[in-house]
C-alpha cells in the first residue's frame, strides 16, 4: 500500500501502536461517561427543583429559570474543562465526535483512528446514561428520571432553527480547540481546558436559554 494511503488510514497505528492508540480510546470513553454522568444527571437534578407548572403563566409558555440554565450550563462547562485536563495530554481531549469528525476531515488524524475515536465516544456516553440511570432515585414525585437531561426543542421553535443553531454552536467548539491546540501558535496563555470548558458554557447559555428544552419537565 503506498504511504501516503497508509497514514491516511492509519492502519500503523493499530498494528504498530496498540497500547497509545488503547489508551487514548480509553481517554475518550471517560470523558464522554463524565460528561453525560454529571452534565445530563446536573439538568435532571435541576429540573427536580422547579416548582410545578412552572414553563406556564397566565395561560402562556414561559423559559427556563435563568437559575436553572446558569447550573445547567456550568455543570456542562466545567465536567468538559476537567475531563480535557485530566485526559488531554493522552488522546487530545476531544471528548466530543464533532470535535473529532473536524480534526478528521481537517486530514490531522487518521480515518481509523477517527472512527475508533467516535465509537468510545459513543459507547462513553451510553455507559454514562446507564449509570446516572442507576443513581437517580425513583420517587416519581421528586425525581424526574424518565429522561435524565434529555433535551427537545422549545414550543415554538422549528427544527430548521434548532438545526442552525446547533451547527452554530459546534462550529464555535470546533474553532475554539483549533485555536488554542493550533501547533504553529506561540501567544496561547493560559488554560486550554478552561478556555474549551468556558466555550461549551457559552454554547448551552444560548442553546438552553433560548432554543432547548429538557424532557425531564
Amino acid at each position: 500500500m503506498p504511504k501516503k494511503m497508509d497514514e491516511v488510514f492509519g492502519l500503523k497505528e493499530v498494528t504498530e501502536q496498540r497500547v497509545p492508540l488503547f489508551k487514548a480510546l480509553v481517554a475518550e470513553f471517560l470523558g464522554l461517561l463524565l460528561l453525560v454522568f454529571f452534565g445530563c444527571g446536573t439538568a435532571n437534578g435541576a429540573a427536580a427543583g422547579l416548582a410545578p407548572g412552572w414553563g406556564n403563566k397566565d395561560g402562556k409558555q414561559v423559559g427556563l429559570p435563568p437559575d436553572f440554565i446558569t447550573c445547567v450550563s456550568l455543570a456542562f462547562g466545567l465536567t468538559i474543562a476537567g475531563a480535557a485536563q485530566a485526559v488531554g495530554h493522552i488522546s487530545g481531549g476531544h471528548i466530543n465526535p464533532a470535535v473529532t469528525l473536524g480534526v478528521l476531515v481537517s486530514g490531522k488524524m487518521s480515518v481509523i483512528r477517527g472512527v475508533l475515536y467516535m465509537v468510545a465516544q459513543f459507547l462513553g456516553g451510553i455507559v454514562g446514561a446507564a449509570l446516572l440511570k442507576a443513581c437517580v432515585p425513583d420517587g416519581k414525585d421528586n425525581w424526574p428520571s424518565n429522561h435524565l437531561g434529555a433535551n427537545g426543542l422549545q414550543p415554538g421553535v422549528e427544527p430548521i432553527q434548532g438545526l442552525i443553531i446547533e451547527a452554530m454552536v459546534t462550529f464555535v467548539l470546533v474553532l475554539v480547540v483549533y485555536g488554542c491546540c493550533d501547533a504553529r501558535r506561540d501567544d496561547v496563555k493560559g488554560s486550554i481546558p478552561l478556555a474549551i470548558g468556558l466555550t461549551v458554557t457559552l454554547s448551552h447559555l444560548l442553546s438552553v436559554s433560548n432554543f432547548l428544552q429538557s424532557h425531564t419537565l
